[in-house]
């Protein structure tokens, strides 16, 4: 009889999800037996271009992470607001969410940081993962200065955290965690070679080519201009225009295209953008240097800088640079700055671990 795992995901950018996806996928792949539920608002179309296999899927909020103005901005005033209607215990949401649940008859319940989901998982019994570089409570004790009601909330949510039955860190993770499990980066592989991906979106095999890449949140480009008129290198810019063009030295694409992120990346010579784990573990997977941008409030970003520095190489980038176009007399320095991979990902660990579990009696 097929295991049931309900696997929920944090909807806080494309990241969270990439990085299920890619441990999801690889499940899949490795074992017939088994039969993945995703519960998240992610939208659909995302999950069907990451993983091969067949998973269900469940419309549910299991999360609110940090609520964007823009890529580079949160806000916590909405964030608190998002707060206030999810499925806390005891509530009429939080029953919902348990029949729901109970309905698929999971085995175990893995959680990409979303706590309703560990929560749910603890009220019905079922043993569960927590998958982290972060959490959510760590995250909001640092906007709780100025916002003391997200520090009542991160009290609530570390104990839902600490529920968990196991703990997965993914490097580079935050704060070391007693009685985690470290696994390497997790990050989706390529599917494509990169001739073939630099031969459909109109870049020569011998150009220089810069991936700028914001992650799951559309960001209002400037400068596009200059861009085209980039000495530099070919800039391949997610999200910039409606279609699939090359203009000059731009390649436009929309914010959903058909190409696969992992391969533009390794179709790069190099990636700029914003510090974003998922970014950051494919730019590492394929031995890219990364010209990164710093959120100035959010607590991830020194933590994964310094580990950015040392494992993945590049350059830090001021967000003014990137809305200039100023970074492009950056590039040269960038691309000296040859990445190097170091070891396999982590997506076997975890799928070692969540087999292990469901395996137990």
């Amino acid at each position: 009889m097929p295991s049931t795992i309900a696997w929920f995901i944090s909807p806080h950018g494309f990241g969270h999800a990439a990085r299920s996806c890619a441990v999801i996928d690889a499940l899949l792949q490795r074992y017939d037996d088994l039969r993945v539920v995703v519960f998240s608002t992610v939208p659909r179309w995302f999950l069907d271009s990451s993983i091969h296999h067949p998973v269900h899927t469940v419309a549910a909020k299991v999360d609110v992470g940090l609520v964007q103005r823009t890529s580079m901005e949160e806000d916590p005033e909405a964030t608190e607001e998002a707060l206030a209607g999810m499925p806390w215990g005891g509530t009429a949401a939080a029953d919902d969410l348990d029949r729901r649940v109970a309905a698929v008859a999971p085995d175990l319940v893995v959680a990409d940081i979303a706590p309703f989901g560990l929560a749910s998982a603890a009220r019905l019994g079922v043993p569960s993962i927590l998958v982290e570089n972060f959490t959510w409570d760590w995250i909001y004790r640092a906007y709780a200065v100025s916002h003391p009601g997200l520090g009542v909330i991160a009290d609530r949510l570390q104990k839902v955290f600490d529920r968990a039955t196991r703990r997965i860190q993914l490097t580079p993770f935050c704060v070391e965690a007693a009685g985690a499990t470290p696994v390497p980066p997790v990050a989706r592989p390529p599917r494509s070679d990169r001739q073939n991906t630099r031969r459909l979106l109109g870049i020569a095999p011998d150009e220089p080519v810069v991936l700028v890449s914001m992650g799951g949140i559309p960001w209002e480009y400037s400068g596009l201009e200059r861009l085209e008129r980039a000495a530099e290198a070919v800039v391949v810019a997610p999200g910039s225009g409606p279609t699939v063009e090359r203009r000059g030295n731009l390649v436009t694409l929309p914010h959903r295209s058909s190409f696969y992120h992992p391969d533009l990346v390794q179709a790069a010579d190099a990636v700029v953008g914003k510090l974003g784990y998922s970014t950051v573990a494919e730019a590492w997977a394929s031995g890219r240097p990364f010209g990164w941008v710093l959120r100035s409030r959010f607590p991830e970003g020194p933590a994964m800088e310094a580990w950015v520095r040392r494992e993945v190489g590049g350059t830090r980038l001021e967000h003014e640079e990137l809305l200039s176009g100023d970074w492009l007399g950056r590039v040269p320095q960038l691309l000296s700055r040859r990445g190097s991979r170091r070891g396999p990902t982590g997506v076997s660990a975890i799928c070692d671990v969540v087999r292990d579990h469901l395996r137990r009696p």
